[in-house]
Parts: structure tokens; C-alpha cells; sequence
């Protein structure tokens, strides 16, 4: 039984044998062409998210060191003494700054002793505000050090009458 498909390969044998030495060097060019446009694509798309994530991360340090120094400048408007005829608006403002950038939520009373520069423990005897801004240890330990007599000299042992120490 002769098919019509058979007919068909046994008439044109020799040219199918061209088409199918010429095809497959063709068809292996377009696919690898595809593949090479899909693999472009792919690392032009993560360039761009690389990009994106630098730019990201960028505009993060940006906003961290923005808040960096607003709560340098909160905290500095709080390290100064309370006057008593002073508006408190700005310690308010330095006081909302804290409690925006802190990851500690500030009390009622807390912000309260904040505002007004006078802590509850000072009711008790213990004032924890005074001196915190104004006291600087280190500032002046050498000013210290230089009115202690022998201050700044090394350590001597007094010497024996026999000077070996060996000897009972």
C-alpha cells in the first residue's frame, strides 16, 4: 500500500535531504537569536532593579542621616537649662522629634519632665537634669589631674639601704 505521504518523500527524496541539511543550521541560528534576545533582556531587567536598589538604598542613608541630625539638634535644644520665661514650643517641637525617630516610645511623663526640664526624681532628692549638659568629666581630668600633687609622674618604689631586695 502506497500512502500519499510516501509518494511524496520518494519523489522529492533528494530535495527534502537539502531542505533538512539547510533547516536545521537555520532553525539552531533563530533559536540561539531568541535565546541570546531572552538573555539580554534578562540582564538589562536586572540592571535596572540593581539600579533601582542603589538608588534606593541611597535615598535611605539620605533620610538616615537627616534624622541623624535632627535629633542632634533635639537633643542639644534639650541639653540646654530650662529658663523659666521660655517658650516651650521649641522643646515640644525637640521632644516630638525624639518620640518620631525613637524606637522606644516616650511616656506621657516622660515627655511631661522633657518639656519643662525638671525630672519626678528630683521631687525625691535626686536631680538627674542638672548637669548632665554642663558636667564634662573628661574635659577636665587634666586640669584635675594637674592640682593633685605628683600628678602626671610615674610611680617610683623607695629605695632600700642595701639595694637588693633578694637578700634576707
Amino acid at each position: 500500500m502506497n500512502l500519499p505521504i510516501e509518494n511524496f518523500y520518494r519523489r522529492n527524496e533528494g530535495l527534502l535531504q537539502i531542505v533538512g541539511i539547510l533547516g536545521l543550521p537555520i532553525a539552531f541560528t533563530i533559536i540561539g537569536i531568541f535565546v541570546t534576545i531572552s538573555v539580554e533582556r534578562f540582564k538589562l531587567h536586572q540592571a535596572e532593579i540593581m539600579e533601582r536598589s542603589k538608588m534606593h538604598q541611597e535615598e535611605m542613608l539620605k533620610r538616615i542621616s537627616t534624622q541623624e541630625e535632627y535629633v542632634k539638634i533635639a537633643t542639644g535644644i534639650l541639653s540646654r537649662k530650662v529658663d523659666k520665661d521660655q517658650n516651650t514650643a521649641i522643646r515640644e517641637w525637640a521632644v516630638d522629634i525624639l518620640s518620631l525617630y525613637s524606637p522606644i516610645e516616650i511616656k506621657k511623663e516622660q515627655r511631661d519632665d522633657l518639656i519643662t526640664g525638671v525630672s519626678r526624681t528630683a521631687w525625691y532628692g535626686l536631680d538627674y537634669t542638672a548637669g548632665y549638659a554642663d558636667y564634662d568629666f573628661y574635659a577636665n581630668r587634666e586640669k584635675r589631674e594637674s592640682e593633685q600633687p605628683g600628678a602626671g609622674q610615674p610611680a617610683t618604689r623607695p629605695e632600700s639601704d642595701s639595694g637588693d631586695c633578694d637578700k634576707p
